[in-house]
């Protein structure tokens, strides 16, 4: 029995927090999924001399990546990077068995900010029979 494999999409926006130096997205990644490649946007700029400054998850907050002042600051900024965790096997390392969240790093508090994420990934699921 063949099967065909597609790279698939998730996109949503997130406004930065303004508590702290750190934001979780909640359940951005879903069971079965294969992170590819993360593309960020920001659409409202993050003030207060904040920036990102690391992406990742709870577990390897820099799996996609660290970004210098000006990377990811102002309103327009935008790039591609892809999900390289520090340990390249594993559950909920390479690939996720059930819902984590997007951990994003600033280098000091936010006093407002926006960001569009765009999520690539492939969805594997186990044989059932």
């Amino acid at each position: 029995v063949g099967s065909s494999l597609k790279l698939k999409v998730r996109e949503t926006t997130y406004t930065c927090g303004t508590d702290n130096d750190n934001d979780e997205v909640a359940d951005f990644f879903t069971a079965g999924m294969v992170p590819i490649a993360l593309g960020i946007r920001v659409t409202t700029a993050i003030n207060n001399n904040a920036y990102i400054s690391k992406i990742g998850t709870m577990n390897d907050d820099d799996s996609f990546g660290t970004f210098n002042n000006g990377d990811l600051e102002e309103a327009g900024d935008n790039l591609v990077t892809s999900y390289h965790p520090a340990n390249n096997t594993g559950q909920n390392t390479k690939w996720f068995t059930g819902n984590h969240e997007l951990r994003i790093t600033y280098n000091a508090t936010p006093g407002q900010g926006a960001l569009r994420l765009v999520l690539y990934y492939y969805e594997i699921t186990a044989p059932t029979s």
